[in-house]
């Protein structure tokens, strides 16, 4: 399945596309401790983020998220890798294409800062968006060319819709969203 399918499906209703399910869980399962970061595996264990990949994509899936969903430079900060993240948004890019093969969409996972923006925080806003900004152009990265243009990624554990949206100035996304596509659901591989 390409891009342009996904926004066909969508777009006409044509059927339920399955979203892989939870990953920490399955990381935990495979070697993953804390206070290391899911995300430190692509560039550690990136065999192990790859099979998991690929297990969801038997599993079912049609769409494979990446493994980073604290991956942004203020989250990898508090593990010295601050200055990493977008090698390692990219490197969990290239795992998960890598897995899809042609059977699967590959979307970026974006989870929470870690920080509230001003006046409750420290970060304003303009500096949040330079902040997923390098997160997203990981991802972005280790897709092929033709395909940059038609990147989605997921938002998890996000205040409103709204905050979602304006992560992003995909204006495809907010179409969709707007037309009230923007629903998932998940699969888990069998242990």
């Amino acid at each position: 399945m390409n891009p342009r399918e996904l926004l066909r499906h969508l777009e006409n209703g044509k059927r339920i596309l399955i979203l892989d399910g939870g990953r920490g869980t399955l990381l935990a399962e495979k070697g993953w401790n804390p206070p290391a970061l899911p995300e430190e595996m692509n560039l550690g264990s990136p065999e192990i983020v790859e099979s998991i990949h690929a297990s969801y994509r038997s599993a079912g899936a049609d769409i494979l998220e990446t493994n980073t969903f604290g991956g942004s430079p203020v989250k990898l900060a508090a593990r010295g890798l601050g200055a990493r993240a977008k090698e390692i948004n990219a490197r969990a890019a290239a795992l998960a294409r890598s897995a899809a093969g042609t059977e699967c969409l590959v979307a970026g996972s974006m989870g929470p800062l870690g920080e509230l923006l001003a006046p409750f925080g420290k970060l304003t806003f303009e500096e949040a968006r330079k902040v997923f900004r390098v997160q997203a152009e990981g991802p972005r990265q280790a897709l092929p060319a033709p395909q940059r243009g038609h990147a989605s990624c997921g938002y998890g554990a996000v205040p409103s819709a709204s905050a979602a949206l304006r992560r992003t100035s995909t204006a495809r996304l907010a179409r969709l969203h707007e037309a009230g596509h923007a629903g998932t659901a998940s699969v888990r591989p069998a242990a």
